[in-house]
């Protein structure tokens, strides 16, 4: 995905002020990164859909997720009280939501695939 075509899918998207504040490097890493983290789901959906997934997914890793840098890590749940965590040995890959909702379609299953 190129950085002209993110730049016209964000333009028209509600609340993205954090892609037009980021530099253009650093969008066009993120969107390499995106494009890397789903690579293996470009096969399954049609370009248009993966494209815009890509674009979700670049915009997630430029805002920043520290809930996610946890669930990345296998951090299941924590507690503050009596300091408390689990680990899940067995993650799944940390895609943003709205990267999901345009990668499902035949077969592709929220958390996975069938």
């Amino acid at each position: 995905m190129d950085l002209t075509a993110a730049n016209e899918y964000f333009s028209t998207r509600l609340n993205s002020a954090v892609w037009d504040a980021a530099s253009d490097t650093d969008k066009t890493k993120a969107l390499t990164t995106a494009e890397n983290q789903l690579a293996d789901y470009e096969d399954m959906v049609e370009s248009t859909r993966f494209n815009k997934a890509v674009c979700e997914q670049a915009i997630w890793l430029l805002a920043g997720d520290k809930r996610a840098e946890l669930q990345k890590s296998g951090v299941a749940s924590s507690s503050i009280g009596s300091l408390s965590e689990t680990y899940n040995l067995r993650h799944d890959p940390t895609i943003a939501s709205q990267a999901w909702a345009f990668l499902r379609g035949p077969g592709l299953k929220a958390g996975g695939l069938r």
